[in-house]
């Protein structure tokens, strides 16, 4: 037979026994909750370096398309003096007046500096646009071939960054 301090031992257990049970029932709870969180601010990161990848690649696309825009600018004006040159070229050919020759050899021979300054300074450029863009984390520039021919880009295979 059970004495009254044998009962109040019992109930104290039953007591005990049930404050661990609701202890580890919160536990579990809580367990389960940073299990959820976790997996919340798991997504949350992924998520956000795919938007930041997505941004800094579209950077450098932009950066890219703005470098080839300004190339294409010295093109166009290393187009432009190549035309002056063949007519003045054709126009020297033709004159028959050794001062009209003369002064055709002379513009021929401004707009060799000029046309090679053009290209001198696209090299320049293309070097320093395409350390950028890989310092970005881009790959190296892909020109037209228009570009790089009129610009004689064509043997810049390597561009180092250091």
């Amino acid at each position: 037979m059970l004495t009254p301090a044998h009962t109040q031992i019992v109930v104290h257990a039953l007591s005990m026994a049930a404050q661990v049970a609701g202890h580890r029932a919160g536990v579990e709870s809580n367990r389960q909750q940073l299990e959820a969180t976790t997996a919340l601010f798991e997504a949350k990161a992924g998520v956000l370096k795919e938007l930041i990848g997505a941004l800094v690649e579209r950077r450098v696309d932009a950066v890219k398309g703005g470098f080839s825009d300004v190339l294409g600018l010295y093109a166009e004006q290393a187009r432009h003096f190549m035309e002056q040159q063949a007519r003045y070229g054709d126009a020297e050919l033709t004159a028959t007046d050794p001062l009209v020759r003369a002064d055709l050899r002379k513009r021929l021979g401004e707009i060799d500096i000029e046309l090679r300054r053009i290209r001198s300074d696209a090299r320049r450029l293309y070097r320093q646009m395409t350390d950028i863009v890989l310092r970005l984390g881009g790959d190296a520039l892909s020109l037209s071939p228009d570009y790089l021919s009129t610009l004689t880009l064509t043997d810049m295979r390597t561009v180092s960054h250091g």
